[in-house]
């Protein structure tokens, strides 16, 4: 039940604050798995936990 408040919540705070999608920077569906596999390694060591490639491809899908 916390996980859908805080869900909608940040659907909220997105909408309110006008967060573009990521379209609206050029990228396309077509480009995800290039991120995804370019996102391996590296640029991940920051996140606070680790995203499989799955969810980091259905992660970048919803925000297109």
């Amino acid at each position: 039940e916390a996980r859908a408040g805080l869900v909608d919540t940040l659907r909220e705070w997105t909408g309110i604050l006008e967060v573009p999608s990521r379209s609206r920077f050029g990228m396309a569906a077509a480009d995800i798995e290039a991120v995804v596999r370019d996102s391996a390694g590296g640029s991940m060591r920051s996140n606070p936990i680790e995203l499989s490639p799955d969810e980091l491809t259905r992660v970048l899908a919803s925000a297109l």
